[in-house]
């Protein structure tokens, strides 16, 4: 039940789930000030 829900999840909101991840992924790699900013604002 939850591999269906995390589907819908993937399926419907890619994007979204995209900018969380790269934002995510920004915050733990060392990035730009610039995109560091950009995903403080997106979180």
């Amino acid at each position: 039940m939850s591999i269906l829900f995390l589907h819908e999840v993937l399926s419907l909101q890619s994007a979204l789930g995209w900018l969380l991840l790269l934002a995510a992924l920004g915050t733990v790699t060392p990035r730009p000030s610039r995109d560091a900013r950009w995903g403080a604002i997106v979180l």
